[in-house]
């Protein structure tokens, strides 16, 4: 996964100027842990709670073969995030990687949008179930490039989940990871990670 993470780039510039609703990061925040990684770099997590949302995208099966870089190449030649910006209500970045069925796994790049959206060509429209999340991030950074240093699977797979909960893994149905871009929040960037959580 570290392989397929590597080949993200994200635009520079893109995003509605006013977005809708205020940042998702700006919800409430329940801090569960920080550490030190071992680069010198801090990892926080949090909790939160995230409504029921409609995700518009382009859907891409993937296995352990699969070269991402083809998916992002091909996300971009179809208008990237042009088409989604005026229907979107979160102006970041998001992608989700979710199980349709055990045989179907789904890499789905796109932005959160209104249920009233036009859907274009090419793109497809679901709507998720709200839940729970723990949030695995940084500490804002200055810069894009420097953010960019800082994508690593291993920061959210090294959080335990909060007392009561258990995270979600890539083996169940349904979303398992939402990756999120955090850009546009005037604190600086971050990547995020957003993982399920269900109660035990």
């Amino acid at each position: 996964m570290d392989k397929a993470i590597k080949k993200i780039e994200q635009p520079q510039g893109y995003g509605p100027s006013k977005p809708e609703i205020l940042d998702l990061a700006h919800r409430a925040e329940i801090p569960v842990k920080e550490t030190i990684w071992k680069d010198g770099t801090k990892v926080i997590a949090f909790r939160t709670r995230l409504e029921d949302f409609y995700f518009m995208g382009i859907e891409n099966k993937y296995d352990e073969h699969t070269d991402f870089g083809d998916f992002w190449g091909n996300f971009f030649d179809k208008g990237g995030y042009d088409p989604i910006d005026p229907y979107a209500i979160d102006p970041n970045c998001i992608n989700v990687w979710w199980n349709r069925s055990a045989d179907e796994k789904i890499y789905y790049q796109g932005k959160m949008a209104r249920e009233d959206a036009v859907v274009p060509e090419g793109y497809t429209m679901k709507k998720f179930s709200g839940g729970e999340y723990l949030v695995v991030t940084t500490e804002w950074m200055a810069t894009y490039e420097e953010t960019m240093k800082h994508i690593r699977f291993e920061y959210f797979e090294s959080m335990d989940a909060p007392d009561g909960y258990e995270k979600c893994t890539e083996q169940e149905l349904g979303v398992w990871l939402l990756e999120r871009w955090g850009a546009n929040t005037g604190e600086g960037y971050r990547y995020e990670f957003w993982v399920p959580l269900k109660k035990i």
